[in-house]
């Protein structure tokens, strides 16, 4: 952290270890009880987009956050899929688009996700569950989750949309119409069921495996190799 300075929030909201930036967002929005797009406006990121954003920093937006709210530089850039660029996925310089590989993952501001890692991290979304490489929870030996049982979208990891109704931390943020005026879904995504997986088994091995030669070495020639 920095020192404090005139132009930094008063009120400190720390990233969890490996938390995607859209959700530290998220969860300081809430922890000042206001909606992201609000909250966003007020750092003076007005035309910012938080799904280009998770992708990458432009300078500009990484030297306004880091003023605001004192998270270095190095940190922000931690939360986004940058030190992927090229290896795990392909972000476009232009326009910050997941240009590779196109069948993996549409999902813009949405991920995988595990239940049980919500529920004992207070809602926060970790980063990697966006890799196509994430489909299992080591931690809690679960296999990684799409969609909301309740709604069947997938949900957003940070609140969009013209409703400002404040969402809680762990609930379903998806809209439940197109207009982005209505209801959002509330089901609370830390009850939801998962499929235990197998001490030992193939999965968990296979996640496991992953982690360490794939995504943890994503920038060797093999993991590139296995990878592509």
């Amino acid at each position: 952290m920095t020192t404090w300075s005139a132009e930094r929030i008063p009120l400190t909201v720390a990233p969890h270890p490996g938390e995607a930036l859209d959700s530290w967002l998220e969860r300081y929005a809430h922890r000042l009880r206001t909606h992201t797009v609000d909250f966003a406006d007020f750092l003076g990121l007005s035309h910012a987009s938080l799904r280009r954003m998770v992708r990458r920093l432009d300078p500009d937006e990484a030297g306004l956050l880091r003023a605001r709210t004192g998270v270095e530089t190095e940190r922000l850039r931690e939360m986004t899929l940058e030190r992927f660029d090229g290896s795990l996925v392909r972000i476009a310089a232009t326009n910050r688009r997941l240009t590779a590989p196109a069948h993996w993952r549409v999902y813009g501001t949405t991920s995988r996700y595990c239940p049980a890692c919500l529920a004992d991290d207070g809602g926060r979304w970790q980063l990697h569950w966006r890799l196509g490489w994430a489909f299992a929870c080591t931690r809690h030996r679960l296999l990684l989750l799409e969609r909301c049982p309740a709604c069947g979208k997938h949900p957003p990891v940070a609140s969009g949309g013209n409703h400002r109704m404040l969402p809680r931390p762990e609930a379903c943020r998806a809209l439940t119409d197109r207009t982005g005026r209505g209801a959002r879904c509330g089901h609370a995504l830390t009850e939801a069921p998962a499929l235990r997986l197998v001490v030992g088994g193939a999965i968990l091995a296979a996640q496991e495996q992953v982690n360490a030669a794939i995504i943890a070495e994503h920038r060797s020639p093999a993991a590139l190799e296995r990878g592509w």
